[in-house]
This record gives structure tokens, C-alpha cells and sequence, in this order.
């Protein structure tokens, strides 16, 4: 197993771990508003609003090793998650009438997607990131230079 594999395996495994943590806060957050309003779309937006917050920290500090991070950008791929969600979320209303147990199994395809576009366009790490550009290029080099 090479190191950068090695690591990306323990990313992943402490990502489900916090992961959990920020499912069962969400999914509080969310029964809550449900119960208050009974709008499952405000319990969705709320959940999100309150999670962004709480997720940013725990996320980008335990999981990426990183408390530096766009916020706009980490905001963002969470509107993109919410949306997605409420998505889900009305597909299993229509075959399931608890809208909780919809709001759970719309959290399961929601969380797999968050980590990986948490990954790719927020906690981008140097060995992980693809560049924008091709340096080589801009240099005058079409590669290593030979030696």
C-alpha cells in the first residue's frame, strides 16, 4: 500500500467517523425544525444552514487536517448537498410516508457525495489538486527539464 494510498484510506475512515457525528447533529437539527414547522423543505434548509457551521470545523479539522478553507466555497457545495438532498428526499416521500425515515436514507447518497466534493473543490490538498494551468507551459518547458 503507498503512503499517499495509505493516507487517503485514513481520510475516508476518519470522514465516516466524523461523519456520524454530523449525521446525528444534522438529523437532530432537522427533526427539530420538522417538528416545529412540519415543512420538510425549512427542516432540510435549516439542518443545512446550522450543519454548514458545525460541519466546517469538524469536517475540515478532523477529517482534511484544515481549518482553512473558502467558506464561500464550502457554503456552496452545501447549497449544491441541500438540494440534492430535498431531491432524495421527495423520490422516497412519494414510496415512503414517514418523512423521517425519507430524511435518513436521503442522508446516506448525500453524505458519500458531500466527501467527495469536499475533497475535490474546498480542503484541496497539494498532492490532490489538478492545476488549473499547466506551469510546464507558461515556463517555456514542455516537461522536466532533462539533466
Amino acid at each position: 500500500m503507498t503512503r499517499n494510498h495509505s493516507r487517503e484510506v485514513n481520510r475516508v475512515v476518519r470522514f465516516v467517523l466524523v461523519g456520524g457525528l454530523n449525521t446525528v447533529f444534522g438529523f437532530l437539527i432537522f427533526s427539530l425544525a420538522l417538528l416545529v414547522t412540519d415543512s420538510p423543505l425549512f427542516a432540510i434548509i435549516f439542518a443545512t444552514v446550522v450543519g454548514v457551521c458545525f460541519n466546517r470545523f469538524t469536517t475540515g479539522r478532523m477529517v482534511f487536517g484544515s481549518s482553512e478553507s473558502s467558506f464561500f466555497r464550502f457554503g456552496f457545495v452545501y447549497l449544491a448537498l441541500m438540494g440534492m438532498n430535498y431531491v432524495i428526499f421527495r423520490i422516497f416521500h412519494v414510496l415512503i410516508e414517514s418523512r423521517y425515515i425519507c430524511q435518513a436514507l436521503a442522508m446516506i447518497p448525500t453524505a458519500a457525495m458531500t466527501y467527495v466534493l469536499l475533497k475535490k473543490f474546498v480542503f484541496i490538498q497539494s498532492n490532490d489538486a489538478e492545476p488549473l494551468v499547466d506551469t510546464g507551459t507558461l515556463s517555456g518547458s514542455d516537461g522536466p527539464a532533462e539533466g
